[in-house]
């Protein structure tokens, strides 16, 4: 559901559904933006955010898009190396504008 909305707005999107190749497919893509669930098949959202701030330069926004609500998720998010924290459910305007401000910073 996700893809469809960012594809109907006009962003290219790859899905990766298997936790174990995410990190792979990050950084052979290097992407932007990533946004990531916090958990995955048995993976953690936080092991992987980690992942690629180890093998990557920084300049990637990582957002974590996660039904966990408490703070303490959101801190640990955070010192993972995500820069962004959205709850499910979320309005799609929400993300949308957050992938825009993103971008408005990168370019």
């Amino acid at each position: 559901m996700l893809s469809l909305l960012l594809e109907a707005h006009g962003h290219e999107v790859v899905a990766v559904t298997d936790g174990a190749r995410v990190v792979d497919e990050v950084l052979r893509r290097q992407p932007d933006i990533a946004l990531l669930d916090i958990r995955m098949g048995g993976y953690s959202g936080y092991d992987i955010a980690r992942a690629i701030r180890e093998q990557t330069d920084g300049r990637m926004s990582l957002v974590a898009v996660t039904g966990l609500r408490e703070p303490a998720d959101q801190a640990r998010a955070m010192m993972a190396g995500f820069n962004h924290y959205l709850t499910k459910p979320f309005n799609p305007q929400t993300l949308l504008q957050l992938i825009d401000r993103i971008r408005d910073r990168i370019a």
